[in-house]
């Protein structure tokens, strides 16, 4: 997407998954998976880190990371006013906005896994189990 595109959202479900209009919802999930394959190196192993990896157990997306894919990708879209923050002001809180932005955060970052997770399995099966080295140009 271009630096300057947003997209509004204007109909959420209580999963916190856009649903209105359904091009731009459309959208806000195909962006998830770009915004994935193109930040992501595909060496990185797991989403979350496993319960009984040890301390040099490095291959998981951190928090800082998934922060920072969120960023990215809420900065083309516009939700609804209840799923904001703040006011237009930046300073008056929406009651009930910080837990409907996290409800989306949640839903999104979940479709992000998801989408890295058919991004590598798509990799392995049509390169590595073939094993066909894909033409770079």
């Amino acid at each position: 997407m271009d630096g300057n595109q947003r997209f509004t959202i204007d109909e959420i479900d209580d999963n916190g998954k856009p649903i209105a209009p359904k091009k731009h919802a459309t959208m806000f999930v195909n962006q998830c998976g770009v915004i994935v394959r193109d930040n992501l190196p595909i060496t990185i192993q797991e989403w979350i880190k496993p319960k009984k990896a040890g301390e040099d157990f490095t291959s998981y997306v951190h928090d800082d990371a998934k922060d920072d894919l969120w960023q990215k990708l809420i900065s083309h879209f516009i939700l609804p006013r209840e799923y904001e923050e703040f006011e237009a002001d930046g300073v008056t809180p929406i009651p009930g906005g910080l837990q409907n932005r996290k409800k989306v955060k949640e839903w999104t970052l979940m479709k992000m896994a998801e989408l890295f997770r058919n991004y590598k399995k798509n990799l392995h099966a049509n390169y590595v189990a073939k094993k066909i080295t894909p033409e770079f140009t």
